[in-house]
């Protein structure tokens, strides 16, 4: 035998050598099966048993409960880690998911690993190492028909200790087994389970038997006793319809209740119509004949008790209590109400004078729920009477509504025809409120609310086929307000009409012509064929509207601004269209109006910049970048400077200072007018305070402009008197200068500021004189102290001879009626000469100075030299 034939054997003998011992293994794990009593002693005999194949000093079991998702770790040794067997009961198994325990229960594999490979499963995110650091880890799946029932785990942490190939199919074989054997042991288990709850069951079954046996004698007796009852509720409801009146019905009534108890002495107390009287319509007594009616008082008896508690009352003598009661004392007294819903209209009393018939719970409850049917008996035998005798007097009635009916249809008959004709009547004025609703009072034109419904239409049109372009004209009358305010609406409302016809004169009858409000038009050309066409409608409008009118004896010709906007492939909304309509009106009016303009995204970016503008000067408000600037208002007499005029100026932090012709707009358009003015005014007089401090300029007085907003809506004579007495000043430095349109718009207000302010010694300026609409009347009713020409006068006064007539004229109207006067606009000597050779003896303009900051004030002042 060669040295090859003996390894060959050698192996043979291993591999035998290594089968016996599994063989051994899975027989002893069969056995242990059988000979353990409890799953403790079971799960110590594996251990025990492993230990004999391999090195098990740390050893423990975990079994998976597929139906809760739970891992037990129903059996755990370990020299390092010592953990309390009880706290690894029932773990949810996402606790375990990234253990290498989980791992094993997770893949249904073995799970052979050192040291390091565990950390490096670590690492890569496969496992996360709990406990103390083992040299040696060995799982493996407890496995029974592919399903997963736990995992057996066996790890070393010593050198000397770490499993082989062999320990590891070793303990696959074993695993298996106790598998196997586990789970018969389940099924065992819940055998017996199963058994000892079907004993518990069977035992609890013949209890309940027993006890139904019982239950059913009662039952039956119980039954008995609920036919007889049912039986007497019938021949209630019967009583109904066969007794002949009340005291019948309650006689038999009596009889049906003796039959369920003792009941020689009973009555029935029902209450009167208004529930003041206790009346007795049937009483049935061995002492006491009648029952006499008396008034209901509280607690003055059992009747009254049970009457006002709405409860049924049970009395015996046998409990020694008083008898409550009226008349003869009863040995027991039962009463239950009569009630119709809540209400309790009535009580049933039965009474026993002697000891051998009490009456208990059990009558009380008997009679309670008669009682219930007896009250809805006498309430249906009562309503019974009441409808034969309303049946009596019904009859009476008809024979005499038959005759007013005779009557009334002759009367009706011709009501009828008045009817008919206003039902038509207001047929007609539904239709006129359904037109008023979609037209203008005025034009009868398509308001706002009918125009915006057909732009919606044209918009969903063209949503479907492209092929149905339109147009969106947005027009608005240029001269309007001054022609509305200076002849009056009625002349304005005639001139709306005759534009409304000159607009649909122009347009094709499909064609949408709307009001939207004051002097707003609208129009939607729909259908159009080409963005020529829609130019043609305009330049046609436009040529029509500048035809004059006659109104009131005065000729008068209107242009208006347009605004257009063509429709397009992109979704819009009427808003949209409307809003990029009125971008391109603006933009025509911002061009020099009576003009039209086409809508493009530039627009848009003008649009938002001027939001930008508005919303950066509500800042500019809060953060005190408004400042006032001071131009001098000069003595052309004395050549000394005698007063300032307060200029607003914004100083932008990035545009630098921007012009008040573009932001006193926005302000007067956004309402922030009222704030700004407030502001100008608190400034102007902490300015006048500051100025008395100082020699140069303490003999100065300041005027400030006043916008017609701050008057027609705020409360400007509280507010300057309220500055002034803040300030501390006299209100002959302070000067407010206001309008020729206040006059118009604000009549009053501005009336009821000049009387307030001139209590206070404030003077009012007249600004712009000369170029407004309003009547010299005002100049009557008003009393201004001074007129301020308006620049426009100055410039052009060497232009015409005019001209300077009128300037002329305004001074001998201002010294006539005792007012100074002030021009504005002084930029030339030969100006400066000629308003002076004309009388006026105050100016401003920039020949003198252009306005000036508070800093440079004072040297001014101190180094000012009349020009010429």
């Amino acid at each position: 035998m060669n040295i090859s034939q003996i390894n060959k054997l050698s192996t043979i003998d291993a591999q035998l050598s290594q089968s016996q011992t599994i063989q051994a293994a899975l027989y002893r794990i069969t056995e242990i099966s059988a000979e353990t009593e409890s799953m403790e002693e079971f799960y110590q005999a594996i251990h025990d048993t492993v230990a004999e194949l391999t090195y098990a000093e740390n050893f423990f079991l975990a079994l998976y409960d597929e139906s809760k998702k739970t891992v037990q770790f129903v059996y755990f040794v370990d020299s390092v880690d010592t953990v309390d067997i009880s706290s690894l009961a029932e773990l949810p198994v996402n606790t375990l998911r990234r253990t290498a325990t989980g791992f094993v229960l997770r893949t249904g594999e073995i799970l052979h690993a050192d040291g390091d490979k565990l950390n490096l499963m670590e690492k890569q995110g496969h496992i996360e190492n709990y406990g103390a650091e083992c040299i040696d880890w060995l799982g493996l799946p407890l496995k029974y028909k592919n399903k997963v029932l736990g995992a057996l785990v066996v790890q070393s942490y010593k050198e000397e200790f770490k499993y082989s190939k062999e320990d590891e199919e070793l303990l696959q074989f074993v695993s298996r087994q106790i598998a196997l054997v586990l789970k018969r042991k389940q099924f065992e288990q819940e055998l017996q389970d199963a058994n000892t709850l079907l004993e518990d069951r069977v035992q609890s079954r013949t209890s309940q038997l027993e006890f139904i046996n019982k239950d059913l004698e009662g039952e039956i007796q119980e039954r008995k006793r609920a036919e007889k009852l049912q039986s007497v509720l019938f021949k209630i409801t019967e009583l109904t319809n066969t007794s002949q009146n009340l005291k019948d019905f309650f006689s038999k009534i009596h009889n049906i209740i003796d039959e369920l108890m003792y009941s020689r002495n009973l009555y029935v107390a029902l209450l009167d119509d208004e529930r003041k009287m206790i009346e007795f319509p049937y009483y049935h007594d061995e002492f006491e004949k009648i029952g006499k009616p008396r008034l209901l008082k509280s607690n003055q008896g059992l009747t009254e008790q049970v009457i006002n508690s709405g409860r049924s009352t049970l009395y015996s003598r046998s409990n020694k209590r008083k008898f409550p009661g009226r008349g003869k004392i009863a040995e027991s007294w039962l009463g239950v109400p009569l009630k119709d819903n809540k209400i309790t209209f009535g009580v049933l009393v039965v009474q026993s004078y002697d000891r051998e018939n009490n009456y208990t719970d059990r009558e009380k409850t008997l009679l309670t729920f008669v009682g219930r049917h007896i009250a809805t008996a006498i309430l249906r035998k009562k309503d019974a009477e009441s409808i034969a005798s309303a049946n009596k007097k019904l009859k009476l009635v008809n024979d005499e509504l038959e005759k007013r009916v005779h009557e009334r249809t002759r009367e009706l008959e011709a009501t009828n025809s008045v009817l008919l004709t206003n039902i038509e009547e207001r047929k007609n004025i539904e239709k006129q409120l359904e037109h008023d609703a979609l037209h203008d009072n005025l034009t009868t034109l398509p308001n706002r609310v009918l125009f915006h419904d057909r732009l919606s239409h044209a918009l969903a049109r063209i949503s479907r086929d492209e092929e149905q372009p339109f147009a969106v004209l947005f027009l608005d009358l240029d001269r309007f307000k001054i022609i509305n305010d200076s002849l009056g609406h009625h002349a304005g409302d005639m001139l709306l009409n005759w534009v409304a016809k000159r607009l649909l004169e122009c347009v094709r009858p499909k064609d949408t012509v709307s009001r939207l409000g004051g002097d707003e038009f609208s129009i939607l050309l729909d259908g159009i064929s080409s963005e020529k066409y829609v130019i043609e409608i305009a330049e046609r409008i436009q040529k029509s509207l500048q035809e004059s009118i006659v109104i009131d004896e005065q000729e008068i010709s209107s242009t208006c601004s347009i605004g257009i906007r063509l429709s397009s492939s992109e979704p819009d909304s009427p808003e949209q269209v409307m809003r990029d309509a009125d971008a391109a009106m603006y933009q025509a009016k911002s061009e020099g109006k009576a003009r039209f303009c086409l809508f493009d995204e530039s627009m848009h970016e003008r649009v938002r910049d001027r939001l930008q503008l508005e919303h950066e000067l509500k800042r500019a408000v809060e953060n005190e970048q408004l400042e006032l600037y001071f131009q001098p208002i000069v003595n052309l007499t004395t050549a000394k400077i005698v007063s300032m005029e307060a200029l607003l100026r914004w100083n932008h932090p990035k545009l630098g200072q921007v012009s008040p012709s573009i932001f006193i707009p926005i302000a007067e358009e956004t309402g922030l007018i009222l704030e700004i003015g407030a502001k100008v005014l608190d400034m102007a007089c902490n300015t006048l305070r500051n100025w008395e401090n100082s020699n140069l300029l303490a003999n100065l007085s300041l005027s400030v402009n006043m916008s017609p907003k701050q008057i027609a809506l705020g409360e400007p004579l509280e507010l300057i008197e309220g500055l002034l007495e803040k300030h501390q000043i006299s209100g002959q430095k302070l000067k407010l200068e206001i309008t020729e349109s206040v006059l118009v718009h604000s009549f009053q207000s501005a009336k009821t500021l000049i009387s307030g302010l001139k209590i206070h010694g404030v003077e009012i300026y007249l600004d712009d004189f000369g170029t407004g609409y309003s009547s010299l009347n005002y100049l009557h009713n008003f009393p201004f102290d001074v007129l301020k020409l308006d620049q426009t006068f100055v410039q052009s006064l060497h232009l015409r001879k005019e001209n300077m007539a009128i300037v002329k004229t305004i001074k001998l109207l201002a010294s006539s009626l005792n007012m100074g006067t002030i021009a504005e606009g002084i930029e030339t000597l030969d100006q400066l000469s000629t308003l002076t050779a004309l009388g006026y003896h105050r100016g401003q303009g920039y020949l003198f100075s252009k306005p000036m900051p508070q800093s440079r004030l004072k040297d001014f002042i101190r180094d000012f030299k009349m020009p010429g």
